[in-house]
C-alpha cells in the first residue's frame, strides 16, 4: 500500500490572466508567485511533505498517513494559500484527498528531457475535487474530513454538498482593511466570477460579525468606480444570482437589499399636503 494525503493546489483565474496579459507581465506573475511560494515552503515545518510545482499548480503529499503529517499538509497549505494572496495578490484553491499516490519518475536524467510522472486514486481524486470547489478554501475529501475529526484537529471548517472546506478566507482576514481592498480589486478584475461571492459568504458563515459586510462591499465598489456610473456595483450584482453561487448567500443578500430599500424610502420626505 502507498497510501498518502496528496493536495492539488490551484491559482485561481490564471486562464483569465494569460488572455489578458502578454508574456512579459506573465513571466512576472509566475516569478512573484513562485517566490512567495517558496518563501512560504523556507519557512513552515515541512518535514516529510513532499511538492512539484508545475505552471499554475503544485502537488504536495505526505510521505504516509500518519495524523501528524495530515495536519503539517494541512496547515502548510494555508499558509501557503494566505501568504500567496498576502504578497501577490494571488487567490488559491485546493483540495486533499486520500488514497494511492507514488511518484515514478525514474532517477536518470536525459538530455532535454524532464519528467515527473505521477500515479494513484488521490492525485486524480484531489484534481476532480478541487475543480468541483468554486470557493477560495482548501476542500476535504469525505474521508480525509473523518480523519480531521477522528484526530480533533482545529480548523475552521464548513460542510458542503460535496466536501467539507477549510477556510483560509475566515471573516478576521477578510475585514483585515489591506486584505479587503484587495480582494474586491481582485473580484472586479475577475468580474465576480462565483468563487468570489461563494468567499465572501463561507468568511461569514455563522459569524455574528457579517452585520455590515455588504455595506463595506458597495462602498469599496463605490470608491473605486472610476466612471462613477455605477458599473461596478451593477455587476456585482448581476454575478450575484448566478446557479453557483450559494443560495443562502442570495438569501442574505436579497435581505439586505430589501432592507436597504425600505429605510431609503422611509428617509425620503413625504410631500406636503
Amino acid at each position: 500500500m502507498n497510501d498518502k494525503y496528496v493536495a492539488f493546489l490551484d491559482i485561481l483565474g490564471f486562464k483569465a490572466w494569460l488572455s489578458d496579459n502578454d508574456m512579459y507581465d506573465t513571466n512576472t506573475y509566475m516569478k512573484d508567485y513562485s517566490k512567495a511560494f517558496r518563501e512560504t515552503w523556507d519557512s513552515e515545518d515541512t518535514e516529510g511533505i513532499f511538492c512539484y510545482m508545475v505552471s499554475d499548480c503544485a502537488v504536495l503529499h505526505t510521505e504516509d498517513v500518519d495524523k501528524k503529517k495530515l495536519k503539517k499538509l494541512i496547515d502548510l497549505s494555508i499558509a501557503i494559500s494566505k501568504n500567496l494572496f498576502s504578497k501577490t495578490g494571488i487567490l488559491i484553491r485546493g483540495a486533499i484527498c486520500k488514497g494511492d499516490f507514488e511518484n515514478i519518475t525514474r532517477s536518470e536524467s536525459l538530455l532535454n528531457f524532464n519528467e515527473n510522472i505521477f500515479t494513484g486514486k488521490a492525485y486524480v481524486d484531489a484534481f476532480v475535487l478541487e475543480e468541483k470547489a468554486k470557493v477560495a478554501g482548501i476542500a476535504l475529501s469525505a474521508e480525509v474530513s473523518k480523519d480531521v475529526q477522528k484526530y480533533l484537529m482545529n480548523y475552521t471548517t464548513v460542510e458542503l454538498k460535496d466536501y467539507v472546506l477549510v477556510r483560509y478566507f475566515t471573516i478576521d482576514y477578510l475585514l483585515n482593511e489591506d486584505v479587503f481592498e484587495k480582494f474586491i480589486e481582485l473580484a472586479v478584475k475577475a468580474k465576480w466570477i462565483p468563487h468570489y461571492h461563494n468567499t465572501v459568504y463561507l468568511a461569514l458563515y455563522k459569524n455574528p460579525e457579517k452585520k455590515g459586510i455588504f455595506d463595506k462591499i458597495f462602498n469599496q465598489l463605490e470608491k473605486t468606480d472610476k466612471n462613477k456610473k455605477g458599473e461596478q456595483t451593477k455587476e456585482f450584482l448581476c454575478t450575484a444570482f448566478v446557479e453557483e453561487v450559494d443560495e443562502n448567500y442570495k438569501k442574505q443578500l436579497c435581505t439586505y437589499l430589501r432592507k436597504k430599500i425600505l429605510d431609503d424610502t422611509s428617509t425620503v420626505e413625504k410631500p406636503m399636503d
